[in-house]
């Protein structure tokens, strides 16, 4: 008698965990009290969150030319993961999915991007793009991460 054979197709299987989006927007009115207005609520947090991509990436290239320490590139690193796994987990950026509720709109940073090369916008494309940016930089800096380890060990051998 043969046991019962069991497949399982990982192309289709998806983790996807949803927010719940009360206590996201409780937050959100929370943190910005003095404004009643849910639009201009998620405008700023829109800013916000702008403001902070541009910063990570003014980061990273600070740690890779004028100050390149090692435990600032881990930092980022760890901040690289934590924006993937939440990419993955949530099928796309939490914060986008909130400002974009409370302003009403569906409109991305990466559309013009998406514009540029005749792809459909979607909420699938977007966070697509999105996802798959996010995991390149985190497979990337984990590769420079490792060289830069396996160089500190080979250094140290040379002195001994």
């Amino acid at each position: 008698m043969r046991p019962p054979e069991f497949h399982f197709d990982y192309v289709r299987v998806k983790i996807k965990l949803k927010m719940p989006e009360e206590h996201l927007d409780t937050l959100a009115h929370m943190l910005f009290f003095w404004e009643t207005n849910p639009v201009r609520i998620g405008k700023i947090i829109r800013f916000i969150h702008n403001v902070g991509m541009i910063a990570l990436f003014v980061v990273f290239v600070i740690v890779q030319t004028v100050f390149p320490s090692f435990v600032m590139l881990f930092v980022v690193w760890l901040l690289l993961v934590a924006i993937c796994a939440q990419h993955i987990v949530f099928g796309g950026c939490v914060v986008s999915k909130l400002e974009q509720r409370l302003i009403g709109d569906s409109s991305s940073f990466i559309d013009p991007l998406l514009e540029l090369f005749n792809i459909p916008i979607s909420p699938e494309s977007t966070a697509g793009i999105v996802t798959l940016g996010s995991s390149t930089m985190v497979v990337l800096v984990g590769f420079q991460l490792v060289s830069r380890v396996s160089l500190m060990c080979w250094t140290r051998s040379l002195h001994w």
